[in-house]
């Protein structure tokens, strides 16, 4: 249902930018605008395909390492993007 898919994705996003938000302020003197958004798009590609493949590669197998670069370069142009937005 609609409220479960806000509990279970959207809340934690809330609560971990609310709590780093005052970490934030006296580190880097600036409010992390669309660091919810990034974390709620790229959070998952990180966790499901990079770090995975990554670990594979480290195994041994060429073929994932590329697998995690690939998709590393394509999501970084997004990543620059929201960054140079804060």
């Amino acid at each position: 249902s609609h409220t479960n898919w806000i509990r279970r994705y959207l809340l934690p996003q809330c609560v971990v930018f609310i709590g780093l938000l005052p970490l934030s302020i006296v580190f880097f003197h600036q409010i992390p605008v669309f660091s919810p958004l990034a974390n709620l798009c790229f959070i998952p590609i990180v966790s499901i395909v990079i770090v995975p493949f990554s670990l594979l590669g480290v195994l041994g197998s060429e073929i994932c390492l590329h697998l995690a670069h690939g998709t590393l370069q394509a999501v970084w142009p997004a990543l620059k993007w929201l960054a140079s937005h804060e």
